[in-house]
């Protein structure tokens, strides 16, 4: 039913606010003008008058105006806005958020219907304008007479035309010629921002649309933000008339919080959840659905499953800031499988970015602040990047070896802070970046050389490896058995998918097991936002701290006679950079450590991290340094190796096998 944009709802306007919301307009005039923003669910509005609410909805640009003026003269219960604000040039504004169902939309969702109607969209803040100054209202002189016109501007510089004086002209003499007085004119802050889908969601026409922020709504949204955004859906006319471009007059904005919790998780996922936690079987089923058609590789499998998790952020009292998430890099001959292992990863975690070393988006592996006409003029503007956007999740990097080396210096930087420092000609942004990273790449020349160090064969600095909790060499397997197991696997998988996508076959058990993960993936995906969002791991006691220490001190300085030469020149102060290794075994290891051991509790949804835990991620850290020429013993491919006894098996054979 259309609603009738004449009706006055100023009254019922002014009611509502009274009844529902005096409190917090209280609130909002004593703490004002640090805070200028009234929120108002749309949902409230609804119970107390649903006609009003759907005129809102119907007719934003009369209704939401009139509400606006309500608010600007509130005066009830002893509490007075337009006095609290007659000495500020800044309004206390309404923010309807919380619209419902038919009018809440992903990127690109919307159709013509919705337009000048206000809409709600849910996406991702991937570049942003600065705040800047913005004509709303033009005053314009009349040169001959004197006569001042006011005329509204849209965001988009539509409007604020004056064809002909008011005073002195008439359908034979216009009158003017006008001039813009800017002194008399009135004045807002604006910001353009460009709303996207997540990449998690992304196809190949990944959606965006532009939504303009005004008065006090600038500055609250960042790049990498995932964000519900409310306005009116306005069309602008391009030179391709009459296709129009698509704008959002941005009414609220709200910043969804970065834990999961925009994933609907029901009561039956809850009970789901909790029995698939109770399994004997929990870890192998867990790394059967990492990367279902990966062949063996068990060590590899753990520790991603456990990046999925991760650890939580902390802060101390003193500001020290302990990041959460872990970062894997896996290096590897090509055809080893690194690659499946990455796509598995993004496929699993609920929010998750997937790139290329080379093929990175235009803002790069983090972001960028570029110089552009994107918001109408010649200003800066901050474009979020591969990590930023993955913020909250993971960032899978394929081919990490390619990337441009500015690239690399500010992914060091966004891995060890959490953070990504964005700046040039004097602008400057921090953008959220709480990302745990899984790369992969290649040795020099392609393959591994079995005859030089492992670390000769990396081309990476050392200050970016030292950020990686776990590294691990993904070698191509020669021997028969894992040949033809692999080959085998391989065959089959794609022989069943075959069958998977035609309608006229049906699949076999055997080939099912062989494409499908052992979880389901919805379920998967909602167990890790789960584990997220509700479990927060410590150590179970001063004794599993202690056994870190120990064992940590254990590994520091048993290493090999080359390493230990170089941690003795560290501590005299004779150590250069010339002569460090490139994979040092830092007092980082001990952060490593505890992450993934928290990261194994989550897993199992515990709230503490036990000895168990902490010997799980002593065998990753072990098998990591083993693989990459630190610590002397068996490495990837070795046979009935010590990793293998722990069920780290290469191939998932047993070493009885």
């Amino acid at each position: 039913m259309i609603q009738d944009s004449d009706t006055d709802y100023s009254a019922t306007f002014r009611e509502f606010l009274a009844e529902q919301y005096h409190g917090r307009i209280e609130s909002l005039v004593e703490e004002y003008p640090d805070d200028t923003v009234l929120h108002i669910d749309w949902g409230d509005l609804a119970d107390h008058d649903l006609g009003a609410a759907r005129s809102l909805l119907a007719n934003p640009s009369t209704h939401y105006d009139a509400l606006r003026d309500v608010l600007a003269d509130y005066s009830h219960g002893g509490v007075d806005v337009y006095q609290a604000t007659l000495h500020e040039s800044r309004p206390i504004e309404p923010a309807v958020y919380g619209l419902p169902d038919n009018a809440t939309f992903e990127v690109g969702e919307y159709r013509h219907s919705e337009l000048n109607r206000l809409i709600e969209v849910e996406g991702q803040v991937t570049k942003r304008t600065e705040v800047n100054p913005m004509m709303s209202v033009v005053v314009k002189q009349c040169v001959r007479c004197g006569y001042l016109h006011r005329r509204e501007i849209t965001p988009t510089g539509k409007g604020g035309n004056v064809r002909w004086c008011e005073s002195c002209g008439d359908e034979h003499d216009h009158g003017g010629p006008f001039e813009v007085r800017p002194e008399q004119s009135e004045w807002t802050d604006h910001q353009l921002v460009r709303v996207q889908t997540p990449p998690e969601q992304a196809t190949d026409g990944n959606e965006n649309i532009h939504v303009h922020l005004t008065g006090a709504l600038c500055g609250t949204v960042e790049g990498g933000d995932r964000v519900s955004l409310s306005g009116e859906f306005r069309p602008e006319a391009t030179k391709d008339w009459p296709v129009y471009d698509k704008h959002v007059m941005g009414r609220a904005a709200r910043v969804e919080d970065a834990s999961f919790e925009d994933v609907d998780i029901g009561d039956t996922d809850v009970e789901d959840i909790h029995e698939l936690s109770r399994r004997d079987d929990l870890a192998e089923l867990q790394r059967g659905s990492v990367a279902a058609a990966h062949e063996g590789d068990n060590h590899l499998k753990d520790a991603v499953r456990l990046q999925l998790f991760s650890d939580f952020s902390r802060v101390g009292p003193d500001g020290a800031h302990y990041r959460g998430k872990s970062h894997i890099l896996l290096f590897g001959d090509p055809g080893s499988g690194k690659t499946l292992l990455l796509e598995g990863a993004h496929n699993s975690m609920p929010r998750s970015a997937f790139t290329d070393g080379m093929n990175s988006t235009s803002a790069g592996l983090t972001a960028a602040m570029t110089r552009d006409d994107f918001g109408g003029g010649d200003g800066w503007s901050i474009e979020a990047g591969t990590v930023v956007r993955a913020s909250g999740g993971l960032a899978a990097i394929d081919e990490l070896d390619k990337a441009d080396v500015d690239d690399l210096d500010s992914l060091h930087t966004a891995m060890a802070s959490e953070k990504v420092p964005v700046s040039k000609a004097g602008k400057s942004a921090m953008l959220p970046a709480q990302t745990s990273i899984l790369a992969a790449g290649n040795p020099t020349g392609g393959h591994f050389d079995p005859s030089r160090p492992f670390e000769e064969q990396i081309e990476l600095r050392s200050p970016l490896l030292s950020r990686f909790d776990l590294i691990f060499a993904v070698r191509e397997k020669t021997d028969e058995q894992s040949v033809r197991q692999i080959a085998d696997t391989m065959a089959k998988a794609r022989d069943a998918s075959g069958y998977f996508d035609r309608d006229d076959l049906d699949l076999s058990a055997e080939q099912r097991a062989r494409i499908e993960p052992d979880i389901d993936a919805n379920l998967w995906s909602k167990y890790i936002a789960y584990a997220t969002r509700n479990y927060h791991p410590v150590a179970a006691s001063e004794d599993v701290l202690d056994y870190i220490v120990d064992e940590y001190t254990e590994l520091k300085t048993s290493l090999p006679s080359r390493y230990q030469e170089e941690l003795d020149q560290e501590e005299r102060g004779s150590l250069n950079d010339d002569s460090r290794s490139k994979m040092p075994v830092t007092m980082r290891k001990v952060g490593a450590i505890q992450r993934f051991a928290a990261a194994s509790a989550r897993s199992r949804l515990d709230d503490v991290y036990d000895r168990e835990d902490v010997d799980l991620a002593l065998d990753l850290v072990r098998r990591s340094l083993r693989d990459i020429g630190v610590l002397d013993g068996p490495t990837a491919g070795a046979t009935a190796s010590a990793d293998q006894q722990r069920g780290f098996d290469d191939f998932g054979i047993s070493p009885e096998s």
